[in-house]
């Protein structure tokens, strides 16, 4: 996001962005968002889902398409897939959550022409929230998928 329109937003909002960035770094990515364009940084977004689905919703289904165009006009981009779950379930549910998640991405990806070699996933359930907290917005935060460029 641009220093113009992050100014332009709530101090909630900016807090906000802000608190996802910071979760973006201390995940194990290997390319910050300080090594991506203002561009690039406002295409890769992570995707939130419903209380125990995988299914993408319409804003997914758009922020993966931008993805997709993305990674067509730079072929030397290769993309992990991180799955995420909130903390209510067990953690070997909240894993293969995770992985359906993560799983339903690709597939899109791959279905608007993403070659699959380009793109991995991994879940790790419940172990990286982006929110901590015992709440519904702490849970939805965490109910994701996250995008790192590799």
């Amino acid at each position: 996001m641009t220093a113009s329109k992050l100014a332009a937003l709530s101090p909630e909002e900016r807090a906000r962005i802000e608190e996802e960035e910071l979760a973006r770094k201390s995940s194990l990515g290997t390319m910050g968002s300080e090594d991506l364009t203002a561009m690039e940084q406002s295409i890769i977004q992570d995707i939130f889902f419903e209380y125990d689905r995988s299914d993408l919703s319409a804003s997914a289904r758009d922020i993966l398409a931008a993805i997709a165009d993305w990674m067509e006009k730079d072929s030397s981009v290769k993309v992990r897939i991180e799955g995420h779950a909130d903390e209510r379930g067990t953690s070997e549910y909240n894993l293969a959550l995770g992985e359906r998640r993560a799983n339903a991405s690709k597939k899109y990806l791959v279905t608007l022409g993403t070659e699959q070699s380009r793109l991995s996933t991994i879940s790790y359930g419940e172990e990286i929230p982006m929110k901590e907290g015992r709440n519904e917005e702490a849970w939805a935060k965490n109910r994701r998928v996250h995008f790192e460029i590799k």
